[in-house]
């Protein structure tokens, strides 16, 4: 019995469970047949009325070892169905965690491809920035010149303008003294 219970508590297929419980039925069967056969020499010899007495009970023997029996196998078939359960239920609970790592997953994988959109639509405005300096800058050196000329060409416009006003001071000078010196003296 106590082999019997070590060796169910390695089993776990209910079909292997009836295969084995049958076996050990059998031999124990075997067992005790042989046990009473060199126990009981003299009664060999006693006619069969005598020996159903004896069937019967060894039937009895047999039927509470069959009961005993049949809980061990009840006992492991409630073990089993218990583990079965806990199995899927641990085993649902990992597929529930799977889910949540794969949406974590595509989760962090949508954060890193907004990212490299992100990083790459930055790096095409610093070009197109960088792009736009350098025409601008272009345009200044050319803007600069273009004062510069601008410049000269108002600084010589207003000497010009100097020395047209001065020149006309200087003829009306002349004009207003040529006026004093010959207009009205007379």
């Amino acid at each position: 019995s106590l082999s019997l219970s070590l060796s169910l508590h390695h089993i776990e297929n209910v079909a292997q469970i009836d295969a084995i419980l049958t076996y050990h039925n059998n031999s124990l069967l075997c067992k005790n047949s042989n046990l009473e056969n060199l126990e009981h020499p003299q009664e060999r010899n006693v006619d069969r009325e005598e020996k159903r007495p004896l069937q019967s009970t060894m039937l009895l023997r047999k039927q509470q070892e069959m009961a005993l029996v049949d809980e061990e196998l009840e006992m492991k078939r409630r073990e089993f169905a218990s583990r079965m359960t806990k199995c899927t239920s641990k085993k649902e609970e990992l597929q529930a965690q799977q889910r949540k790592i794969r949406e974590r997953v595509e989760k962090f994988d949508r954060f890193v491809r907004d990212n490299e959109l992100k990083r790459e639509r930055a790096l095409q405005k610093i070009s197109h920035e960088k792009k736009q300096q350098a025409l601008k800058e272009q345009e200044l050196i050319a803007l600069k010149g273009v004062c510069s000329d601008l410049l000269r060409k108002y600084i010589i416009y207003n000497i010009y303008c100097i020395l047209y006003i001065v020149q006309c001071t200087l003829y009306n000078v002349q004009y207003t003294i040529y006026i004093i010196n010959y207009v009205l003296p007379q």
